[in-house]
């Protein structure tokens, strides 16, 4: 009967001779968002955290093995310290190609950036975000013929992430950010750590 004569009479005995691969449920989209822990104002440190969101949202397509075709910027300013009747800002840029290069994906972000916070110069804002979607695999990415990615991003983005894998995490990083700013969590409302941390250690007094 040959093999697949086998298979057949296998199948109709109700035995599975193939078995189905898993499927993998792919993000639609990635977002990096952090709330300040005081309001920003200044243009550097604005466009400093929207590299850095940028840079995360490209690690975490080469982590999934993903590419992007459009990058959305978010900036929020606090509605209740400001008199502005708009407060929440995005702006959003669809690449000829899709990309999970982190050179890409920032400088995209960093003119979307300038575009929004350009007349909202006197504004502080209190939140901040890079949103990445329309999200394909890579090895779904159709090459274009007249405007393409720099062949050499590709190379660069490997010895990146893995000199990051072994060194620590956000070791290496693009020049236009800060090595040594760190996101600080807005912590006002954490509950004591009555275990973990002497200052919170219970106090009882004895009258």
């Amino acid at each position: 009967m040959g093999v697949v004569g086998l298979r057949l009479k296998a199948e109709l005995e109700g035995k599975a001779v193939i078995e189905l691969e898993p499927i993998v449920e792919q993000k639609k989209s990635i977002s990096i968002t952090r709330s300040f822990p005081k309001q920003i104002a200044e243009y550097d440190l604005l466009r400093e955290r929207i590299t850095t969101f940028a840079s995360v949202c490209a690690e975490k397509l080469r982590k999934q093995k993903s590419c992007c075709h459009t990058v959305i910027v978010m900036l929020v300013i606090d509605k209740h310290s400001n008199k502005n009747t708009q407060y929440y800002f995005n702006k959003a840029m669809t690449l000829p190609f899709a990309t999970n290069s982190t050179l890409t994906i920032a400088n995209t972000a960093v003119e979307l950036f300038k575009q929004l916070h350009k007349g909202n110069e006197n504004l502080k804002f209190k939140k901040a975000g890079v949103i990445v979607t329309e999200l394909i695999g890579e090895n779904q990415k159709q090459f274009q013929l007249f405007e393409e990615e720099n062949p050499k991003h590709l190379a660069l983005m490997k010895v990146m992430d893995q000199l990051n894998s072994k060194l620590g995490d956000t070791k290496i990083k693009l020049a236009s950010q800060n090595l040594n700013l760190t996101w600080d969590m807005n912590q006002r409302y954490l509950s004591p750590k009555y275990t973990t941390s002497f200052k919170d250690i219970l106090e009882i007094r004895c009258e």
